[in-house]
């Protein structure tokens, strides 16, 4: 009987749940949040938001630090132009590419814009609160006050990352709001996997990915000229200058692709005018496919972009370029340049 109730014991050993290894919050984490909006014209619309969390001890003390405003080096499926140099975040449920998992994964940089952070008291077996303190409603009766306790419940198992706010005073009724994200699992990549919900009127889900460390978005020493041509050609690039339009250009001006071989500019010391002419008309026509499709997509180009976009698909069509590659250069880093 001993031998077999030890080999039961065995059994029910061998069958157990493996306990998870405990959870370590310290480093940086990249937050991708997929919701819908009780408040918003469509109810039933997926959107999605973002947040880089950062958590790292100070002393017996965690800090929490929270950026909004991330930035990708490949920006593409996430904003949608308005017109000019304002973008806004595309409406529905972004899924990050393999490109931009891997940044995720490096590190992503972010802009100091909008940054929050909090010291939290407690510890990793029972959980940090920057709570205790006095709190918006012991402002005096005249004065509105804004507080925010950031929490942390079970940081090592399955974590509650609770936000809560409360706008308030004396002789005012207390305004308060709640943000939660509730762990439900951990795959194995290290990715946590939860719900969200925001006052009672977002709901959806979230995942925080593990990243590398993050850092401030460093000036690229571009001018806002150069920001809105690549901004315009790295989400519209590939689907300006349609192959009808490039054939029909490459018919009308086929003089000037067979004379590719020489500078029109410049042909013959300037003796072939007529040459120099047809060049001339080609980059006009060209610039008027560049404005038709900017003015389609509602962006505002300013004159040295439209004309150094023009020029640079005139270059290509005088050399002789394929419609895909002329639109490879229209999307490559160095698009429009000499």
């Amino acid at each position: 009987m001993r031998s077999l109730a030890a080999a039961c014991l065995a059994l029910c050993a061998l069958l157990a749940p493996v306990r998870a290894l405990a959870l370590d919050l310290t480093g940086t984490w990249y937050l991708l949040i997929h919701y819908t909006d009780d408040t918003a014209h469509d109810p039933k619309q997926p959107r999605w938001d973002e947040r880089l969390w950062t958590f790292a001890p100070k002393g017996a003390q965690l800090e929490w630090n929270e950026r909004t405003i991330i930035v990708f080096s490949d920006e593409r499926g996430r904003f949608e132009n308005l017109g000019g140099n304002r973008a806004s975040r595309v409406v529905g449920a972004w899924e990050p590419s393999p490109g931009q998992l891997a940044q995720i994964d490096g590190g992503l940089e972010y802009n100091t814009r909008g940054e929050k952070k909090k010291l939290l008291r407690g510890s990793a077996s029972q959980g940090w609160t920057s709570g205790g303190g006095s709190g918006a409603s012991a402002a005096g009766a005249n004065v509105l006050s804004y507080v925010e306790t950031w929490s942390i419940d079970d940081p090592s198992g399955l974590p509650v990352f609770t936000r809560d706010d409360s706008l308030g005073g004396g002789s005012h009724e207390s305004l308060d709001g709640r943000t939660q994200y509730t762990a439900k699992s951990v795959d194995e990549n290290g990715v946590i996997h939860g719900s969200f919900e925001r006052d009672g009127t977002r709901h959806g889900t979230f995942r925080m990915y593990p990243s590398g460390q993050a850092g401030i978005t460093k000036g690229s020493g571009k001018t806002q000229q150069q920001r809105m041509q690549e901004a315009f050609l790295s989400q519209y690039g590939k689907d300006l200058f349609p192959d009808a339009d490039l054939t029909k250009l490459r018919e009308d001006f086929k003089d000037v692709v067979a004379a590719s071989g020489a500078d029109a500019a410049g042909a013959a010391g300037g003796a072939d005018v007529a040459a120099a002419q047809r060049r001339i008309d080609l980059g006009r026509e060209v610039r008027k496919v560049v404005e038709r499709e900017a003015k389609l997509r509602n962006y505002d180009l300013d004159e040295p972009t439209l004309q150094k976009i023009s020029d640079a698909v005139t270059r290509a069509l005088a050399a002789g370029k394929t419609p895909e590659e002329i639109r490879k250069t229209l999307t490559s880093d160095g698009a429009g340049t000499p």
